[in-house]
């Protein structure tokens, strides 16, 4: 009989390979592809709960349940799932799905980091108001979905006071988060672009030791960046004296 482990390392494999595979499908063929899969995977799951434990599985707090589901929300509507009413929307594997990826993104956001002020910045990064009209009107909507989650997901966090260090679990969070969308490069970059400037910028928050919330760039000389083109204030009383 197949142990556990090697179990484990068969059914990965499997996995590999599908995944691999769904580069030589058209995509709507592929997507319909994962969404098997995640239907199956979901099915597993249920039933290796079911066997190995005869307690029900723990509930989040209310107001944390309410959060994961507005992730799963967004994450279903930027797929396209859209149900007919709240009871279909319950029998369905696919919202489970989006609900099990919305726990495992609260699982490893740790609770002391300053969530909103990192997402609102990735969403001002990506909502640019001073652009011109035409870049305006390039705007994908890849873009204004990425833009709608990021705020959306920044309104519902709670700040805190939170130093950003490397290799933290925020960090390893949103690596994580931006390689997820390795994959669909490719046909759709917007969302790996934007979560990957993200990940550069709380990086060098924590490389030059700047609160979340405050200016940070990398500027060296004048003209690289605003900030260093306005003189210290004991300079510009200097220059006023003389």
């Amino acid at each position: 009989m197949t142990d556990q482990t090697t179990a484990d390392l068969l059914v990965a494999d499997a996995r590999r390979a599908v995944h691999e595979s769904l580069a030589f499908l058209a995509a709507p063929e592929a997507d319909r592809v994962r969404s098997l899969i995640a239907d199956l995977e979901t099915a597993v799951e249920a039933r290796t709960a079911i066997r190995f434990s005869d307690q029900p599985a723990p509930q989040p707090p209310a107001d944390l349940a309410a959060l994961r589901d507005r992730i799963a929300a967004a994450l279903a509507e930027a797929d396209g799932w859209v149900w007919i009413d709240d009871e279909a929307k319950g029998r369905s594997s696919m919202w489970r799905s989006f609900q099990h990826r919305a726990d495992a993104v609260l699982a490893v956001l740790p609770a002391t980091t300053d969530r909103a002020t990192v997402l609102r910045e990735a969403a001002d990064r990506i909502d640019r108001e001073d652009l011109p009209q035409d870049d305006v009107d390039m705007f994908d909507n890849g873009a204004r979905w990425a833009t709608k989650l990021l705020r959306r997901m920044a309104d519902e966090a709670q700040p805190a006071g939170h130093q950003p260090r490397r290799g933290d679990q925020f960090e390893t969070w949103l690596k994580a988060q931006r390689d997820d969308y390795a994959s669909d490069r490719a046909n759709d970059h917007t969302m790996y672009d934007a979560l990957d400037d993200l990940l550069l910028l709380y990086r060098l928050h924590a490389d030059t030791g700047t609160p979340l919330g405050e200016h940070v760039c990398e500027g060296r000389v004048a003209g690289d960046c605003e900030c260093l083109e306005q003189p210290a204030a004991g300079a510009w009383q200097d220059g006023a004296d003389r």
